[in-house]
């Protein structure tokens, strides 16, 4: 097993001379091989290592453990560092735990300069690890086993042993006369992994009994797979998704065109590269449901992923923004005045000589987009400025009567459009214009009109 060890790690280049390599040693079976396989290559490549120790607390046996390494490494001349794991938490205890162990490992090979953190996973460790994820469901990406190695704090993470398994580790050590601890919590079933390694993995080697190199095969091979449509996802988003000030817009005449194996890749990495960095999760069950939608051809739709976020589809765009708060509020505007609704928009109806003037037009609402139309004179005292409301009509001739909403949909008008629209009335409810799309009927200019005037409304998007 010694040369087996040393040659695939030579060949694979998993030190190279000199190198600095922290070990992460428990004192098992598993660690001490490890252990004293490094030391042996240690020797012939002029490696420096250094020993990690975690104590956890968790059992009568931990300070024995820690005093029996401390006592080897000094007699081996190797640094030896060690740290105490205070508080265990009552629940989530072995990711925690792992939490700790390795920001203790990131600490050590920062102190120490060392390049590579190798830790003792074997095959056995392999197959359990596949089978839990395998269990708990995900996308491919998440499938994927214990990588042999991958970038960790200032080097690499390396498990040189998951082409042994446990019971080759356990009979080397045997043989070489190792002296390793127990971990008699190993046998508890409270633990899915302890469960999933006493109960399942046995009868899945009695049906197969390269159950080993094939599950690491495999799990190569999910990792393959995930760099390849990686890279493939990484350009398609490049090319199709542009960023905006409150998120991303997809080409959605692109995404619908593509099968439901693409829309899915395309979705788990676009939420992967979009949303990690807003402390947001899309679910497996959402992606399969933006599929579903995506199938049903329908013009417009929406989905919420938490209570800010949006993933919306409006006709040939689709986007993932954040939910903007509808204030609802109603203006009242005279003839003869201009008002601001808010910061991005004003409104004004006055004479049209003062427009072509621009006079009483604020200079700060030049280059923004407007809507102007000539605007019957006397038609109220005053006029409300609101949102769209259930029944509400425009008359947009003698004969021609549509519900606004109705004429959004003939139009083809974004949702976003259409809850951002106003609707200009009077109190007795007759509906003069629905802004920025159109006027009413009812507004036409008159020959008989003595004053002229123009409404005129400027916005920014």
């Amino acid at each position: 097993m010694e040369n087996l060890f040393f040659n695939h790690g030579k060949d694979k280049l998993l030190w190279e001379t000199e190198d600095k390599i922290l070990l992460a040693i428990s004192g098992g079976v598993d660690s001490m091989v490890l252990l004293k396989l490094m030391e042996s290559v240690a020797r012939r490549e002029q490696l420096s290592l250094y020993v990690a120790h975690v104590n956890h607390q968790l059992r009568e046996e931990s300070l024995q453990e820690e005093r029996y390494l401390k006592e080897y490494c000094k007699e081996q001349n190797l640094p030896f560092f060690t740290t105490r794991w205070q508080n265990a938490p009552i629940t989530g205890m072995e990711e925690a735990a792992r939490a700790f162990r390795y920001s203790f490992f990131s600490q050590i090979m920062e102190q120490t300069g060392c390049v590579k953190l190798m830790t003792a996973h074997h095959g056995d460790d392999q197959v359990e690890t596949l089978v839990m994820k395998l269990a708990r469901g995900g996308s491919l990406g998440s499938h994927i086993g214990i990588k042999e190695r991958q970038q960790f704090s200032s080097g690499e993470l390396i498990r040189p042993l998951l082409q042994f398994s446990k019971e080759e580790l356990r009979q080397w050590a045997t043989r070489n006369n190792l002296v390793f601890f127990e971990d008699q919590t190993n046998e508890e079933t409270q633990m899915q992994r302890n469960r999933i390694r006493k109960w399942v993995i046995p009868q899945l080697r009695k049906e197969n009994a390269r159950l080993l190199p094939h599950a690491q095969q495999f799990s190569q091979q999910l990792e393959w797979a995930e760099e390849i449509i990686s890279e493939e996802m990484k350009i398609n988003y490049l090319t199709y998704v542009t960023v905006t000030d409150d998120g991303w817009i997809i080409d959605g005449e692109w995404l619908e065109k593509q099968t439901d194996g693409k829309k899915y890749f395309f979705l788990s990495y676009f939420f992967k590269k979009s949303l990690e960095q807003k402390k947001i999760g899309a679910k497996e069950e959402q992606i399969y449901q933006l599929i579903h939608l995506m199938a049903k051809e329908k013009a417009q739709w929406e989905i919420s992923f938490s209570k800010k976020w949006l993933f919306k589809k409006s006709y040939q765009q689709f986007s993932f923004q954040k939910k903007k708060k509808q204030i609802e509020k109603e203006y009242i505007i005279h003839y003869n005045e201009g008002i601001y609704l808010n910061e991005n928009e004003w409104l004004g109806i006055l004479k049209s000589d003062e427009i072509q003037k621009n006079q009483s037009i604020p200079k700060n609402t030049e280059g923004w987009t407007t809507f102007q139309k000539e605007f019957s004179a006397e038609l109220a005292e005053k006029f409300v400025l609101r949102r769209r409301q259930e029944g509400d009509r425009l008359i947009l001739n003698e004969k021609l009567v549509k519900k606004i909403s109705r004429f959004f949909i003939d139009n083809k008008v974004p949702n976003e459009k259409r809850a951002s629209s106003w609707v200009l009335s009077d109190y007795k409810k007759n509906i003069y214009g629905l802004l920025p799309f159109a006027l009413s009927y009812l507004s036409i200019v008159r020959e008989t009109d003595k004053i002229h005037y123009v409404l005129l409304y400027k916005y920014r998007e």
